[in-house]
């Protein structure tokens, strides 16, 4: 994984809410690269109360997105995928990193 990539994750925090948070509980797992076996990250593990944190802020937000028109949620969902297509490289070089696979930024054509 690049350092660049690496240096813009958010690995120990998580999501919840609207907002970046710092776990309840201090623990982390390392991310291992099966080819050399090196640590490629240290991620963040959710305890049982990030985990509450987390299912007690969906269900607040389940209220308000169920009243959501079916525009709104469209919206929502073309707004997220905007931002996985903006991130693709990103992932695609994450996930081939953690699986020891080459990553081809741009597609190559079989002849």
């Amino acid at each position: 994984m690049s350092q660049s990539l690496i240096n813009n994750l958010n690995t120990r925090q998580f999501y919840i809410d609207g907002g970046w948070v710092d776990p309840i509980e201090q623990s982390s797992i390392a991310v291992i690269n099966p080819a050399t076996e090196q640590s490629i990250v240290q991620l963040a593990t959710a305890g049982e109360d990030d985990v509450n944190a987390a299912v007690s802020a969906a269900k607040l937000a389940f209220g308000s997105f169920s009243n959501s028109s079916i525009k709104e949620r469209i919206e929502l969902l073309e707004a997220i995928n905007a931002q996985l297509i903006l991130r693709n490289d990103d992932i695609a070089a994450a996930i081939s990193l953690e699986l020891s696979l080459i990553h081809i930024s741009e597609p190559t054509r079989l002849r």
